[in-house]
């Protein structure tokens, strides 16, 4: 190509990198509050998959391990006047399995109870002297009125009675198979001070909210506070239909309004404040799921999100700069890779139309008909030197200026077709062609070469584009390296004494 060519070329590659560049920019200014929304939703989503999982980790081994030991108790393993084993039992499944559980009673509905509380990581039992009957507790009763459902019974925030210290039980009631009916309760405990650790290990900020949502009630696990039960305000639970808090009730009717899907965060604004929620099953009855709902204000997102517009806008002037230094090396340096690349036509994403054409036009410099890529027609075997013929002609093109490789065409342009040669489908024939790549010619090459089978009429073929690279390729075979060029419409060997004075013929002006 002459001189003027090329700078023609080249002043077209600047106006158009420059054009690119310009359209890119002002798409990301278009589109940076949508982008910054979008930001804010993904970090929003993260924190609530956070706080779900962490969550779950906390809860679930209360509800899993509540649900065995109802197991157990159903097949009268668990006896309350057994006091040797159950302290066998259990204390080790409670520190292995539930370290935040504070305590465990099981009682039935004569009285009899046997109890354990986590003194400063001690377990201890009731004193004999303290007048106490279980049937009277929140946990007793509540699972006695959920008998029927299989549910866990959750209580509201009460004294534990052996330490006085506040808390919430989880309980199941259940019967002995076969036996009397007599009704058993088992119930863990988990004190304020271990859901307090839980919520400041969440990344909520200090005005986040994660609320447990069941059938008619909200539960606002952020509310149980020691401090709040030393106030005397542990209204933790409450009606969905009395809900006071206008954050809370104005996120749970933007979401219920919304009909927005599971795991997918929703803005909305309340008292002039941006906030967002969004809302997840969670598992806690064998009956069905609960949902638990994360609230986030907007301006925590944003304090944190701030700094991803500065990256976004520092990016952007990185990449104009790359670009820029881009176009002024090309200017500098001029080789036959870059005009390869301006001139370059892909034929593996060509319609059938186009394939036909390029047919039509025979074979050339930069194209090539092979019939079969491993098939002997005349022996009707498979034959590795049918196999090397193509590879020969890909090397050349890759140390050439390019080209394109059809296979099933034989030399007068007559579709042939592949028919898969034998191979039980097409992923097994393009995993064979990629491995013949990998092993002939070499793995750094294949980002040079894209390949693709294509219909043409009711046959298919092998549609080979390859790119001039900037290494010189050889052929492997038997031990040998042998070097290819394209001389007209064919592949030429050359000696080894020419492959250097070609090498320099191709070195960049």
């Amino acid at each position: 190509m002459k001189r003027s060519g090329r700078q023609k070329q080249l002043r077209f590659l600047l106006v158009l990198t420059l054009v690119m560049a310009l359209i890119i920019a002002g798409f990301a200014v278009a589109y940076m509050p949508r982008i910054r929304k979008q930001s804010l939703s993904d970090l929003m989503h993260l924190k609530t998959s956070q706080t779900v999982e962490q969550f779950r980790s906390f809860i679930l081994p209360i509800v899993n391990n509540l649900q065995l030991l109802r197991d157990w108790g159903q097949k009268g393993i668990l006896d309350p006047s057994d006091e040797s084993f159950l302290d066998k039992t259990l204390v080790p499944l409670l520190d292995t399995h539930l370290p935040h559980v504070s305590g465990l009673m099981l009682a039935d509905t004569e009285g009899d109870e046997y109890s354990l509380l986590k003194i400063e990581d001690i377990w201890s039992k009731r004193p004999q002297d303290q007048v106490y009957d279980p049937r009277n507790s929140p946990w007793f009763q509540g699972a006695i009125d959920v008998i029927h459902t299989h549910e866990v019974f959750w209580t509201q925030v009460y004294a534990f009675p052996i330490n006085d210290r506040p808390g919430i039980s989880a309980s199941m009631s259940y019967q002995v198979n076969g036996g009397t009916e007599k009704t058993f309760v088992v119930a863990l405990k988990i004190g304020l001070k271990e859901i307090e650790d839980l919520i400041d290990a969440l990344p909520l900020g200090d005005t986040g909210r994660i609320l447990l949502v069941e059938e008619d009630f909200v539960r606002d696990f952020t509310r149980l506070k020691e401090t709040d039960w030393q106030q005397g305000d542990v209204s933790a639970l409450t009606s969905l239909s009395l809900l006071k808090e206008p954050d809370v009730a104005a996120g749970l009717l933007s979401w219920q309004t919304d009909k927005s899907p599971y795991g997918r965060p929703l803005f909305f604004r309340s008292q002039n404040q941006g906030w967002w929620i969004e809302v997840n099953h969670i598992a806690l009855n064998e009956s069905g799921e609960a949902r638990l709902a994360v609230l986030l204000k907007d301006s925590l997102l944003q304090a944190e999100t701030s700094r991803f517009a500065f990256i976004l806008l520092f990016s952007l002037l990185v990449i104009l700069v790359v670009v820029l230094g881009f176009v002024l090396v090309l200017l500098r340096r001029y080789g036959r890779e870059t005009k390869a690349i301006l001139d370059k036509r892909r034929y593996s994403d060509a319609s059938e139309d186009q394939i036909r054409y390029l047919i039509e036009q025979g074979e050339s410099d930069e194209l090539e008909f092979k019939s079969t890529l491993r098939w002997n027609l005349n022996t009707h075997k498979p034959d590795k030197n049918i196999s090397l013929a193509s590879l020969k002609t890909i090397t050349a093109f890759l140390n050439s200026e390019g080209g394109t490789l059809l296979v099933g065409i034989d030399d007068g342009g007559e579709v042939l077709g592949i028919d898969l040669q034998n191979f039980s489908n097409e992923d097994k024939f393009l995993l064979h062609f990629n491995n013949l790549l990998k092993q002939h010619i070499g793995l750094e090459f294949t980002q040079h070469i894209s390949f693709v089978l294509k219909s043409i009429g009711d046959k298919q073929i092998l549609v080979v584009d390859c790119e001039p690279s900037g290494e010189p390729a050889f052929l492997k075979h038997n031990g040998d390296e042998e070097f290819y060029v394209r001389v007209g419409p064919g592949s030429r060997k050359l000696p080894t004494s020419k492959v250097l004075d070609y090498l320099k013929s191709r070195s960049y002006d």
